[in-house]
């Protein structure tokens, strides 16, 4: 949750954590914290998050404060109920993902630094052919830049469905995202049935890595980036089946997981981690705000915190950019005129080399 004072109204600070300060503490669903003191109409940031256990990033010179979240559980999910998501759209309007109760939502995050940018209007036509049964899509781009960044491939594909703008990657905290692309499957209810895992497009009868195979002209280091990304493992037939089965079938569905699961399923969390959510949402605060040496810094602590999200990596990475061109946030590694300018230990390549890139993200599983 980021802040521009450590001091918040009751309800702002309610609100934005999700926690209800009752008379016997801080309260989320089952788990109350008792606190220190008991907290008024205005709340003392630092005292109340220091009591529920939530790490606080301050540079009080910029004006930026930002909680991570608290450290309950082992896990990005505690509860198989889906946080009450609220992100803007393109004009700038509000959207409550609650407002979709009774139907089945699909969350998909992308990012405009990513190949699936391209991959909208694919699904934007698997949503109108599935909306009639009750589905709905919702698309969410991931982007320091906000609108700006997102713009583009937003407009080109159309959308009939809600698509935001997630500025701050608030999807990593609240439902454990840490690649692209990724889906999170909720029910009628609001609970969740599969949490964030990766989310191939819709097969295509000409796809055949098309995606992945740059003009010859754009240099070798796309080229190497391209063979790279074709060894990335993906089961867009299997996912797929198994996404219309559960919307035909519903709670019914094996696809469909139980609650337990669902959480233990979520991305593992502790405090460190928690901790480098906020280095990181105090960093894209920084970016927007024009500060980009004092960002890079933020960036570069989230990373060794969270050193299993590709998105808060590529996000840091995909803002360094070489050349103007339409593939600039593409490149993602070094200048190769001025190499020691680049402020990160890895980069897109050399990182994907290193784990493999069959391990570049989890294998879809049942």
């Amino acid at each position: 949750m980021l802040l521009r004072s450590p001091r918040i109204s009751r309800a702002g600070f309610e609100a934005g954590t999700g926690w209800q300060l009752k008379p016997e503490g801080a309260c989320r669903g089952d788990v109350c914290i008792p606190l220190t003191q008991p907290a008024g109409d205005l709340v003392d940031v630092a005292r109340v998050a220091k009591d529920i256990g939530m790490p606080l990033v301050a540079e009080p010179e910029y004006g930026i404060w930002a909680l991570g979240p608290a450290s309950v559980g082992s896990r990005a999910l505690t509860s198989a109920q889906a946080p009450d998501l609220r992100l803007p759209d393109l004009d700038g309007q509000e959207f409550a993902l609650a407002s979709l109760r009774g139907q089945k939502v699909l969350l998909y995050a992308w990012a405009p630094y990513c190949g699936c940018s391209r991959d909208l209007p694919v699904w934007q036509s698997l949503r109108n052919e599935l909306h009639p049964n009750g589905f709905e899509l919702v698309t969410i781009g991931l982007d320091a830049l906000g609108g700006a960044g997102c713009r583009a491939f937003i407009e080109a594909a159309k959308p009939e469905h809600p698509s935001l703008i997630d500025q701050h990657h608030v999807l990593a905290e609240m439902f454990g995202v840490i690649n692209i692309p990724s889906s999170v499957w909720i029910d009628e209810a609001g609970i969740i049935v599969r949490p964030a895992e990766a989310a191939p497009a819709p097969p295509q009868p000409d796809q055949s890595q098309s995606r992945f195979k740059l003009a010859a002209d754009t240099g070798d280091r796309f080229a190497e980036m391209a063979q790279e990304a074709a060894k990335i493992k993906r089961d867009a037939a299997g996912y797929h089946s198994a996404l219309r089965d559960w919307v035909e079938h519903g709670a019914a569905s094996r696809f469909a997981l139980p609650p337990d699961e669902v959480v233990e399923r979520s991305r593992p969390r502790d405090s460190s981690k928690a901790l480098g959510h906020a280095h990181f949402q105090v960093a894209t605060q920084l970016e927007a705000d024009g500060h980009h040496q004092v960002a890079v810094r933020h960036f570069r602590e989230a990373h060794r915190l969270v050193p299993d999200s590709w998105t808060f990596r590529r996000q840091a990475w995909s803002l360094e950019k070489v050349g103007d061109g339409p593939l600039a946030r593409f490149w993602q590694g070094p200048n190769p005129d001025a190499p020691e300018t680049w402020p990160y230990a890895g980069d897109w390549l050399s990182d994907v080399r290193k784990v493999g890139a069959e391990n570049y993200s989890e294998p879809w599983r049942p």
